[in-house]
C-alpha cells in the first residue's frame, strides 16, 4: 500500500478503523511504521508497517507492555 493511501481497517481482524466510523476505535487505532536496516528479520532494507486496533494491539502485545496513569504535569501537558 503507498504511503499516502492510509489504511482504514485493523490488519489483524479488519476492524473499521475510518475516522468517519467509530472516532473512539480510530483514536486509540496504533500505526506501525519503520525501515529496516541490514541483516533485520523483517528483511533488508524494506519498510514495516501496519495499522492495529486497540484489541489486538492488546492481544498481541500487552503481556509484553506496560501501562501506568499519566503524572499531573503529563496530562496538563495535553491539554489546550
Amino acid at each position: 500500500m503507498p504511503l499516502n493511501t492510509p489504511p482504514k481497517a485493523c490488519n489483524c481482524c479488519r476492524r473499521d478503523l475510518a475516522p468517519d466510523g467509530d472516532i473512539f476505535e480510530a483514536q486509540e487505532a496504533i500505526q506501525i511504521s519503520f525501515l529496516t536496516g541490514y541483516a533485520s528479520v523483517f528483511g533488508d532494507c524494506n519498510h514495516v508497517y501496519g495499522l492495529f486496533c486497540q484489541h489486538c494491539l492488546h492481544e498481541l502485545l500487552g503481556p509484553y507492555l506496560r501501562t501506568e496513569p499519566l503524572q499531573d504535569d503529563q496530562t496538563q501537558a495535553n491539554t489546550p
